[in-house]
C-alpha cells in the first residue's frame, strides 16, 4: 500500500467514534491497496448560465486505490449549475473522493450529484462547502450504495443571510452498506437551511443517515428544517436515521423529525384493484417516494439520469 493512501485511511476514525459506530473501516484499513492516479484539480470553469456536467471515474483496477480533489471557488455574484456523476467499476477498489467549495458574497451554486459506485466499490467521500454572505448552496443528490459508502457532506453558513439546501434519496442494493452524514453550521444571523432525505432499503441492505445542525452563539434569526423519512422493503433491511440539533442561540426557528415504515398494504392494494399486479404496484410506490425528493433536480437530463439509476435500484 502507498503512504498517500495509507495515510489518508489512518486518518480516518473507526467505530469508537460516535459518527463512525455503523460504518467500520478496519477491514479497508487492514487491506493492501495498490494506488492508481487520481486528480487534484479544478473543475471546469463556469461560464455563462449552461449546467457543467464532470464525470468523476472512481476506480476500474482490482485492488486500486484512487485519491481524487476537486476545488470549486465561486467569485461574488457568480450563478453556477453542476452535474457530478461519480461512477465505479465491477471490480472490488477504493476511492477517496473530496470535494472543496467556496461561494462568495451572493454567489449561488446548485449541485446534482448522482452516485453510481458499483457493488464492489468502496466509496469515502466528503464534501465540505463554505458559504458566503447571502450565498446559496443546494445539493440535490442519488446515493445508490456499494459495497461499502460513505459520504460526508459539510456546509458552513458564514455570513449572515447565507442559505444551504440538502435533499437526497439514499437507495443500497441488497448487501450493500450506505452511510450518509449531514452537518450544517449556522454561524452567522439570519441563515437559512432545509434538509429533506428519503431512503429506500432491501433485504440484507443496510442504511445509515445521521443529520446535524448546529446553531452557533450569535446566530440569531436562524432558520432550520430537517427531514428523513425510511422504507424498509423487507425483512433483513436495516437503517439508523438520526437527526440532530444543538442550539446555542435564543432566537432561532428550528425543527427535525424522522419516520420509518414499511410500504402502505392499503395503496398496494388500491394499485392492484387497478390492474397492476403487486412488483408493478410496489415499484409505482417507490418510485413516487423518492421522486418526491428527486424531482428537485431542474436540469432535465439529470433528473432522467437520477431516474434511470433509481430504476436500476428498483
Amino acid at each position: 500500500m502507498s503512504a498517500t493512501v495509507a495515510a489518508a485511511l489512518a486518518a480516518l476514525p473507526d467505530k469508537r467514534h460516535e459518527d463512525w459506530r455503523y460504518t467500520d473501516l478496519a477491514p479497508l484499513k487492514a487491506r493492501e491497496w495498490v494506488e492508481e492516479k487520481g486528480t487534484d484539480t479544478f473543475l471546469p470553469a463556469f461560464e455563462g448560465s449552461e449546467p457543467v456536467t464532470q464525470v468523476v471515474r472512481l476506480g476500474d483496477r482490482a485492488d486500486g486505490a484512487r485519491l481524487l480533489t476537486h476545488r470549486i471557488a465561486l467569485r461574488p455574484g457568480q450563478q453556477a449549475v453542476l452535474v457530478l456523476h461519480e461512477i465505479g467499476g465491477d471490480v472490488s477498489c477504493l476511492a477517496m473522493h473530496n470535494l472543496e467549495l467556496e461561494l462568495a458574497d451572493n454567489a449561488a451554486l446548485t449541485l446534482y450529484r448522482i452516485q453510481q459506485p458499483g457493488a464492489a466499490t468502496n466509496l469515502i467521500s466528503r464534501l465540505d462547502a463554505r458559504v458566503g454572505r447571502d450565498a446559496r448552496f443546494t445539493c440535490v443528490g442519488l446515493y445508490a450504495g456499494g459495497a461499502l459508502a460513505r459520504n460526508d457532506l459539510n456546509v458552513a453558513l458564514e455570513a449572515p443571510g447565507a442559505q444551504a439546501e440538502l435533499h437526497g434519496v439514499l437507495a443500497p442494493a441488497p448487501g450493500e452498506h450506505l452511510d450518509v452524514h449531514t452537518r450544517l453550521d449556522h454561524r452567522a444571523p439570519h441563515g437559512r437551511s432545509r434538509e429533506s432525505f428519503r431512503c429506500l432499503v432491501p433485504a440484507k441492505a443496510r442504511a445509515i443517515f445521521n443529520g446535524k445542525v448546529i446553531v452557533h452563539p450569535g446566530a440569531q434569526k436562524t432558520d432550520s428544517e430537517q427531514h428523513v423519512d425510511s422504507l424498509l422493503l423487507s425483512p433483513g433491511a436495516e437503517v439508523n436515521a438520526k437527526p440532530e440539533l444543538e442550539i446555542y442561540a435564543d432566537d432561532v426557528k428550528c425543527a427535525h423529525g424522522a419516520t420509518c415504515g414499511q410500504l402502505d398494504e392499503d395503496a398496494l392494494y388500491y394499485l392492484r384493484t387497478r390492474g397492476l399486479d403487486l412488483p408493478a404496484a410496489r415499484r409505482l410506490l417507490l418510485r413516487t417516494f423518492a421522486l418526491e425528493v428527486l424531482d428537485r433536480i431542474a436540469h432535465q437530463p439529470a433528473r432522467e439520469l437520477a431516474a434511470r439509476v433509481l430504476e436500476q435500484r428498483l
